[in-house]
């Protein structure tokens, strides 16, 4: 473990009584549609970036797509963990944050943002239209030579 926890300087990998649990890697995602098919990332950019802190994973990279094999539905993106499952009372949604960035898309949007449901692993995506409308982005709204940039954080199962 590295990082400072406690006081400065410190460098223990416990506080209090408890071990945190730390891991960081990389893993192969995929962009599967809801109906079926998905897009094919582009060689040299099939893995993100993932580091895992207790039950707190964030995820980040860059996605390129070089093609696509008869999508149809709902784009959503494997996640390395399963998210953990909320309270009833707190919703059923379990991303903390995210930051997307989609540049050549096809389509006309100008921001992006994932739902990752309880107890799943893969995240959906939405777009946010001018009019403040939520729709989902569909292999309507992507081509086969689109790029994406995320930051994603979420809590996991276990």
């Amino acid at each position: 473990m590295s990082g400072i926890i406690g006081g400065a300087g410190s460098k223990s990998g416990v506080i209090g009584t408890t071990e945190l649990d730390y891991e960081e890697g990389f893993y192969t995602y995929a962009l599967p549609f809801t109906s079926s098919g998905s897009v094919t990332p582009r060689a040299g950019y099939t893995l993100l970036k993932y580091i895992k802190i207790g039950r707190v994973c964030h995820v980040f990279g860059k996605i390129e797509v070089s093609g696509e094999s008869s999508p149809s539905g709902q784009m959503k993106l494997t996640l390395p963990f399963t998210a953990g499952a909320n309270d009833n009372t707190a919703g059923d949604h379990c991303a903390s944050g995210m930051t997307a960035h989609f540049r050549s898309h096809g389509a006309t949007f100008e921001d992006a943002f994932m739902d990752i449901i309880s107890g799943g692993a893969a995240g959906v995506f939405y777009r946010m239209d001018h009019d403040g409308t939520r729709n989902s982005i569909t292999d309507g709204n992507v081509d086969s030579s689109f790029e994406l940039y995320l930051n994603i954080s979420y809590h996991t199962a276990t």
